[in-house]
């Protein structure tokens, strides 16, 4: 049964791929957390979007200042001018199955970077913004709600890369694998402190 299921997705992958292709989707320079109507892909036309807010339990932010591991990540080809970088020692899974970490924006062979600490619920296919990073290394506190992750054709749509890193068809992965498909590109990085606050 099993091999049945995932051969006929894999059949309508393609045509899914041509569907979202055309969407045409615009944004502005930076990390944006508007436009598109949200899209898990393939899982989203198998199991539906509309699942609510995420229902959160308390968590604890990680230190900005002791964040070093760094992986830069790819978005998609209309990013080129910007870096993305995941700290790996920031990630972590709580007990309501939101997959929190902090993630760095910045423009290329610039020394400014915009730090932020999210969370990814792949159950609900929806992100949140928590906190911007200050030049001083503290975090500053955001008053964002969920939101739909972006598709991945709109511009510099970072969570949308990171959905698909983070989630599989079952819900959320475990933390060392989503380290695993990352330790090959990561790097020591220093959080700085000339980095801005993102908002």
């Amino acid at each position: 049964m099993k091999r049945w299921l995932i051969a006929g997705l894999l059949m309508v992958s393609p045509v899914l791929a041509l569907a979202e292709g055309g969407s045409g989707a615009t944004g502005v320079n930076g990390p944006s957390d508007t436009g598109g109507t949200g899209s898990g892909g393939l899982k989203d036309l198998i199991f539906g979007t509309d699942k609510g807010v995420p229902d959160e339990k308390p968590f604890t932010k990680p230190d900005l200042k002791t964040l070093k591991q760094w992986a830069p990540f790819r978005v998609n080809y209309t990013s080129r001018q910007n870096v993305f970088e995941l700290a790996l020692d920031s990630l972590a899974l709580g007990e309501d199955k939101i997959i929190r970490y902090a993630v760095s924006v910045s423009v290329k062979d610039s020394k400014v970077r915009n730090i932020r600490y999210e969370g990814i619920a792949c159950d609900n296919n929806q992100y949140r913004v928590y906190a911007y990073g200050n030049p001083d290394g503290t975090w500053a506190e955001a008053e964002q709600t969920w939101k739909p992750v972006l598709v991945s054709q709109t511009r510099n749509a970072y969570q949308g890369a990171l959905y698909d890193e983070f989630c599989g068809l079952t819900g959320v992965k475990k933390v060392a694998d989503i380290v695993k498909g990352f330790d090959a590109d990561v790097k020591a990085t220093p959080t700085r402190g000339e980095g801005g606050n993102g908002k």
